[in-house]
């Protein structure tokens, strides 16, 4: 059995847990994460409720394979760094370095709303769909999307801001400085203040009475239980909350059409009262309402556990692990056996041909100049060329696909040639990296060996 740890870390909780390769929370850990403070100490309590969340699983660290963290804010997932969080008060932290010091282990980053969106999306509510969106509805509204089994996350890592689109014009005023925000209207603090209004501008509500009763607080459920009572004001706001709610889910259909979309937070605790009017103005409105297929709605299943889980299965989108034909997670060779052989194997095919073309070349006895050449030349291309393709393809290279490619350019040494062959070994080398990318893709795509989370 193989364990990860996942951190949820939050503006008031830091929460550490325990998860198998099944997705099962085994052991949880916490506490406060007393803000405002230096960041280094946030840091070293992470690091110390991981260990103690360790410690109550009964397993020791070597168990531990990584360890993922959802952030507040704006998480450099590649750099392992936290841009921005105003929550946290966060610059340019240098979070995933601070863990390492106390955790040697590998760590990785990412926003809290897509760890919990990812959680959903591996052992949740938005399990086995392969697009999917999910908004969590809490102090604000966060948004996670899944596209292709991937986080999406934009072109710098502050993507799936969807609480923050406007669905008013000049409506109530954001925290993020816009007005009229689908956050001002369908956050648990929005159906706050909404409710807040309606009971000044009603004294006679019901409301009132059961704000009485709950010490003088009015939360997220005053409305829904009031407006089970019988109380018209109440379901004024509840019908209000309902088709700002809808209409801000309804964009987000029609912009991603996603397989599934899940809702959570602790509005959705109201269950079928809040998700069957809610589904049904989304089937008025949404710009596929003729089409066959369309995005499911339903309510998110994890909770509060699901940062966790998506947290510590972040380490499988990276790229550097896999899950096998059993869904359980592996790691990934450097360098993939049958991509290089499947390089390797073209790369001196094309060799046979070339020489069989040229006739005599073939006979040809190498020189030391020849083998400089084909040893160099032919690699190098091919690094350049499988670099070059995965920049445009992933936004970055892919490092260890062109080593590959640059092993699979080696092949060409099997072959006689002279100083004169440099051209031809600069193609072959661009036809290797070119076959260790199909390679890759025919592989991962057609025959589905090590597919990647």
């Amino acid at each position: 059995m193989k364990y990860y740890i996942g951190i949820d870390l939050g503006g008031t909780n830091i929460v550490a847990g325990v998860v198998d390769e099944n997705y099962n929370i085994i052991s949880k850990a916490s506490t406060k994460t007393n803000l405002p403070r230096p960041e280094k100490e946030i840091a070293d309590d992470m690091a110390k409720v991981s260990v103690q969340a360790v410690k109550e699983a009964g397993i020791s660290m070597e168990q531990i394979e990584w360890v993922g963290i959802g952030t507040p804010g704006i998480a450099n997932s590649e750099k392992g760094i936290i841009e921005y969080s105003c929550n946290l008060g966060f610059n340019n932290t240098p979070m995933v370095e601070y863990i390492k010091k106390s955790i040697d282990k590998p760590v990785f980053i990412e926003n809290d709303a897509n760890a919990a969106a990812y959680g959903e999306y591996v052992a949740g509510a938005a399990k086995g769909a392969k697009n999917a969106v999910c908004i969590t509805l809490g102090t604000g509204v966060g948004g996670g999307i899944i596209i292709d089994g991937k986080i999406y996350s934009g072109s710098n890592f502050a993507g799936a801001e969807i609480g923050h689109t406007v669905i008013e014009v000049d409506g109530p005023q954001c925290a993020c400085g816009r007005k009229g925000c689908f956050e001002v209207f369908s956050s648990a603090t929005g159906l706050i203040r909404m409710t807040k209004e309606a009971m000044e501008a009603d004294k006679d509500s019901v409301m009132h009475k059961i704000t009485a009763e709950r010490k003088g607080k009015v939360t997220a459920r005053t409305s829904f239980d009031a407006m089970r009572m019988g109380d018209k004001t109440a379901k004024a706001v509840v019908d209000k909350y309902i088709k700002y709610l809808a209409a801000g889910i309804t964009n987000t259909i029609n912009i991603f059409q996603p397989d599934i979309l899940c809702i959570g937070g602790g509005v959705c605790n109201e269950g079928d009262p809040l998700l069957l009017p809610v589904k049904e103005l989304v089937k008025q409105e949404v710009y596929t309402k003729n089409s066959p297929k369309n995005t499911e709605i339903v309510i998110a299943k994890l909770g509060n556990d699901a940062g966790i889980i998506g947290a510590a299965f972040l380490g499988p989108r990276i790229g550097k692990f896999s899950k096998d034909k059993d869904g359980k997670i592996t790691k990934v060779n450097a360098i993939p056996g049958h991509n290089l052989v499947i390089g390797s194997l073209g790369v001196f095919i094309l060799w046979l041909g070339w020489y069989g073309f040229n006739g005599a070349a073939a006979t040809d006895v190498p020189t030391l100049g020849s083998i400089f050449l084909t040893t160099t030349v032919a690699p190098a291309v091919a690094t350049v060329v499988c670099m070059a393709f995965t920049w445009i393809k992933y936004g970055k290279p892919d490092v260890s696909m062109c080593l590959n490619a640059s092993l699979a350019g080696l092949v060409a040494i099997t072959a006689p040639c002279d100083v004169t062959d440099c051209v031809g070994a600069a193609i072959i080398g661009a036809v290797a990296g070119l076959l260790v990318v199909f390679g890759v893709w025919f592989v991962d795509n057609v025959l589905h060996v090590d597919d990647p989370v």
